[in-house]
């Protein structure tokens, strides 16, 4: 009975508590990896959003100048015709 309870213990000469604090150890590290993974993605998609908002805020405005000017150009080409 001795040498299974010892066996037990130790697997493959690693001790089981000292094994399973390692692997709690690994578990810690890798939790705080996908942690600062994910913030690091959220914090890209953010920044990547804001950055194309910006875009589509200047695309607008530009197409609203456009726009004006069209039809003040068209104004212009109405009143030298008249």
């Amino acid at each position: 009975m001795g040498i299974l309870k010892e066996a037990d213990e130790n697997f493959y000469g690693v001790d089981r508590k000292e094994f399973a604090g390692s692997l709690a150890k690994l578990n810690d590290q890798l939790r705080l990896i996908e942690q600062k993974l994910t913030v690091f993605t959220d914090n890209e998609i953010n920044r990547l959003y804001r950055i194309r908002r910006s875009e589509l805020s200047h695309l607008r405005v530009r197409l609203e100048n456009s726009r004006l000017n069209k039809e003040d150009g068209s104004s212009a080409q109405t009143k030298k015709l008249s």
